[in-house]
């Protein structure tokens, strides 16, 4: 869903219009009061009514300032209410913008809503410049209105407000400057058995170009007399084992516990998980598990956003994520199924008691 994006982005934004400090500034540092006199701060200058104000709060930060009650008396703003207003914030927020850029990756994955915010924002906004990335370039499997979607096609593209880019797999030309530009080589010195090794082995995926690269660099680091010419082709299946295989036991356990998890985990969940089948103290658990997440990203396996309030009660704190599927696949079909139903389920029951999300 694109709300949690769309409202930690909004509060980013507001935060640096309003209170004059920049996002790298402030937004790690961003407390829920932060939040809350934010939100408040755009609701006034909106004009927005009080009982809007608490259901929005509630709805979109997770905040809930009637104690002990999770309803407003009110009657619920209706989502094209709700939509309207996210439409007006971000005009708000960005008001003295002169182009704002909206990146959304995975936008096949956006919800409805989301769709609606886009929708309303694209229609009516002049300054804003959309890139979104999706696994395929028509509607299918969107859940975007029909008749937005006819709009955008149709008549945006004539006017070239609108336009589908599709982004197939690398060349030889562009897999040779990347040989060129990672490994530090004229275009001359790239033999062509190197060349087609790389082009076979990757498929022309420019992720996998990039390990076999890289790979091939770290070689050629330790070995002062390796020679681009001395390169050996393993399949990438046995490049990604080779990887994996390298880190050590804990570092393996947490890789699998969080593909397990799903295409995205939580410190708190890796060790509330870890907890159930270790003798250590939550400290030092907690430690290795740092530790192990750190080695991951170091090496390209998993990435970290900052999580917003919606991700966490939590006042600091990452959500993490593989890099690419390939690596969390490569973990789950390497897992024996006993030891994948144990986790499947210890995770459930985990999940369940300490009401992780």
């Amino acid at each position: 869903s694109l709300r949690s994006l769309s409202t930690h982005g909004l509060r980013s934004i507001a935060w640096e219009s309003l209170s004059g400090r920049s996002i790298s500034q402030s937004t790690q540092n961003l407390t829920e009061e932060d939040s809350i006199a934010i939100f408040h701060r755009i609701c006034e200058e909106l004009s927005m009514p009080t009982s809007f104000v608490d259901y929005a709060l509630r709805e979109l930060l997770g905040v809930d300032l009637i104690q002990g009650n999770s309803t407003s008396h009110s009657t619920p703003p209706s989502t094209e209410e709700m939509v309207s207003f996210l439409a007006k914030a971000f005009r708000l927020c960005t008001r003295d913008s002169k182009l704002v850029i909206l990146a959304l990756d995975d936008a096949h994955r956006a919800d409805e809503f989301s769709w609606k915010v886009i929708q309303e924002l694209f229609l009516h906004e002049k300054n804003i410049f959309f890139i979104g990335a999706v696994n395929n370039s028509s509607s299918t499997g969107l859940r975007v209105d029909p008749e937005f979607w006819a709009h955008l096609d149709g008549p945006c593209r004539a006017e070239r407000r609108f336009n589908v880019m599709k982004l197939g797999n690398l060349n030889r030309e562009d897999i040779t400057t990347m040989i060129m530009k990672t490994l530090g080589i004229r275009r001359k010195d790239v033999p062509d058995d190197v060349l087609d090794g790389v082009t076979i082995q990757s498929g022309g995926m420019p992720h996998f170009v990039n390990e076999i690269l890289e790979n091939v660099k770290k070689q050629m680091a330790a070995d002062d007399d390796f020679e681009i010419s001395d390169m050996t082709f393993d399949s990438f299946g046995d490049l990604i084992l080779q990887r994996l295989d390298a880190f050590d036991l804990h570092t393996r356990n947490v890789l699998n516990i969080g593909a397990v998890i799903g295409l995205s985990f939580t410190l708190d969940e890796l060790v509330a998980v870890e907890l159930r089948t270790s003798d250590g103290s939550k400290e030092a658990v907690q430690k290795l598990t740092e530790e192990a997440l750190e080695h991951a990203i170091e090496e390209g396996i998993l990435e970290s956003r900052e999580m917003s309030d919606e991700d966490s009660d939590e006042e600091e704190g990452c959500r993490y994520s593989f890099c690419h599927e390939v690596w969390r696949g490569t973990l789950l079909n390497l897992m024996l199924e006993g030891r994948k139903r144990d986790l499947h389920r210890i995770i459930a029951e985990t999940l369940e008691e300490t009401e992780i999300e």
